[in-house]
């Protein structure tokens, strides 16, 4: 069983100051940073200045009123991941997995309230027994950090999401060490340990930040009346995806374990790189693909030697500008030593260690490129790698086991030669409006960690034909229509200069969009069969009495 244990540091750029500068400490401190919009402002304050009404995002020169002697410096955002990254490593006396925030696991635009990286993720599945039990470790975790000088909050639970929650929203239940004089408002180190039986009763207490969505969404839930994370089992999975997007239910389902989340040790991944300096820069095409291919071999022994495949791979070609490019400019003797880099990126349905292949992809794309110069360096890296499945060979083997690699291989030369965005896959999506309910995915892009939770699906409605067209028109198109009654079903339409008379229909199927999504959509579907055999998938737009026609079936 998974075990995670998140340790934050509150106002870490305080403490790592203090800790730096033992005669700060006690002293009423202020480090401020540039906003755009409002100029200089608070980005953290030590306790003391906290206890005169310092409060972060404070205008500085409002600040600084408090207390003249107060020592004030510019935010060192540098310093602050130096010293995280050290206490990283430090922490690896307890987990040799450490992994570093480095908003990793927010999404775009998200930061920790601090608006800095403020905590470590440590993994200590089956650990906990060298150090006499998770209680256990999770104090000498904190008791170790208070001896440096740091006051910690500790969380153990069941999954990062969980235990990240647990280290900054639950401090009631919280086991408390004895009160340090720190420099965070509330000074003294905590630790919680929760088991997974006794997981949801904590967790659902939370508040709904612990969620770690975006400030919108988080006010918008705010406003619904959703402050605590319980409060959002009682609604359907269906109208959170829709009202809120698909990040609420991806952080509710890491939340509850029912999707992976991958730790990322702080440790640099290792490189996988080769370069090659050409004596005589040339821009012939078979040439540098037989150096290219070179250098595939050393890149991708690397690779294998780890048990791994190349996923994702660039090539960058710095080439010397030519010298009619360098008489265009208005002065050439300043661009003499002027060089341009082309990069070729190739993404792979999955991991490969066949230089052949490789080289295949390498060459098509090279092939496609206008060089703007002699190439005179050539760099080649593995830039994604994945595990490699290795399948035992057999003396009489199956034809049909060997179409999923003809198939990755076919997928990537398609995407080499027409572009990852031109070779996708349909994806279904929780949305009732038919355009919405499906997109594509490149196959050849990075796959994030697939979900345990139920997929949506679309559920047949009772009859003999299909609840959806095989062929959905976009945008749907205007259908003159008869009908008995204006609110009433289709009696025959025209379409493609005939007049189709309908034999049979099934519906009406209202579909309707929720108000949150801007200017509502409200539909009657139909399905209906023509006296010639034909189907067809129509609707009536509730606000115009306007018809359509949106999907044909065959």
């Amino acid at each position: 069983m998974k075990r995670i244990l998140c340790l934050r540091l509150p106002s870490w750029p305080i403490q790592r100051l203090v800790v730096a500068q033992p005669a700060l400490k006690g002293r009423v401190i202020i480090l401020h940073d540039h906003e755009p919009r409002r100029g200089q402002c608070v980005l953290a304050c030590s306790q003391a200045a906290y206890r005169l009404g310092v409060r972060r995002g404070m205008p500085l020169s409002e600040a600084t009123t408090f207390d003249p002697a107060a020592y004030i410096a510019p935010h060192d955002a540098a310093a602050d991941a130096a010293a995280l990254a050290a206490l990283a490593q430090w922490c690896e006396r307890f987990s040799p997995l450490v992994g570093l925030d480095q908003h990793a696991s927010f999404a775009p635009g998200i930061q920790p309230s601090s608006g800095v990286p403020d905590y470590l993720l440590l993994d200590v599945t089956g650990l906990a027994s060298h150090f006499g039990g998770e209680p256990a470790l999770a104090r000498q975790v904190a008791e170790a950090l208070e001896q440096r000088g740091y006051c910690v909050r500790v969380a153990l639970a069941g999954t990062l999401s969980a235990a990240w929650a647990l280290a900054h929203y639950a401090t009631q239940s919280a086991q408390r060490l004895v009160p340090a004089d720190a420099d965070p408002p509330g000074g003294g180190s905590t630790y919680l340990v929760v088991s997974a039986t006794d997981s949801w009763t904590v967790l659902q207490s939370l508040p709904i930040r612990a969620l770690r969505l975006p400030a919108d969404t988080i006010a918008l839930l705010e406003q619904l009346g959703l402050l605590q994370i319980g409060q959002l089992a009682a609604l359907p999975r269906g109208s959170l995806a829709s009202r809120f997007g698909d990040l609420l239910l991806q952080r509710w389902d890491q939340l509850r374990g029912q999707a992976a989340e991958v730790l990322v040790a702080h440790r640099a991944p290792p490189v996988f790189q080769a370069d090659r300096f050409l004596e005589h820069p040339t821009d012939r095409h078979p040439v540098l693909v037989s150096l290219l291919a070179q250098m595939l071999v050393q890149v991708v022994r690397h690779v294998a030697a780890r048990g791994a495949g190349v996923l994702a791979l660039e090539c960058h070609l710095r080439c010397a500008m030519s010298a009619r490019r360098q008489q265009a400019r208005p002065d050439p003797s300043s661009v003499t030593a002027e060089a341009e880099t082309v990069t070729l990126r190739i993404n792979l349905f999955q991991p490969t260690v066949s230089v052949e292949h490789l080289t295949q992809l390498v060459q098509l794309q090279l092939e496609q490129l206008v060089l703007p110069g002699l190439v005179e360096q050539l760099v080649l890296e593995a830039v994604h790698t994945a595990p490699l499945v290795r399948r035992q060979r057999e003396l009489f083997p199956d034809r049909g086991r060997s179409a999923p690699l003809q198939l990755a291989q076919l997928v990537d030369r398609l995407s080499s030669r027409l572009g990852s965005a031109a070779v996708v896959r349909p994806q279904l999506e929780a949305d009732r409006q038919p355009e919405r309910a499906f997109r594509y995915v490149s196959l050849t892009a990075r796959r994030r960690t697939r979900s345990r939770a139920p997929q949506p699906a679309f559920q047949g409605l009772h009859g003999a034909c299909l609840a959806r067209p095989l062929h959905l028109r976009s945008p749907p198109l205007a259908l003159p229509v008869i009908a008995v009654v204006p609110d009433g079903p289709p009696v025959r339409f025209h379409f493609q200069r005939r007049t189709h008379h309908i034999a049979r229909y099934w519906g009406p199927e209202r579909i309707e969009t929720g108000w949150w999504r801007g200017r509502s959509v409200r539909r009657d579907y139909y399905r209906v069969e023509t006296d010639q055999g034909h189907w067809f998938w129509i609707f009536r737009q509730l606000d115009d009495n306007q018809w359509f026609l949106h999907g044909l079936f065959g």
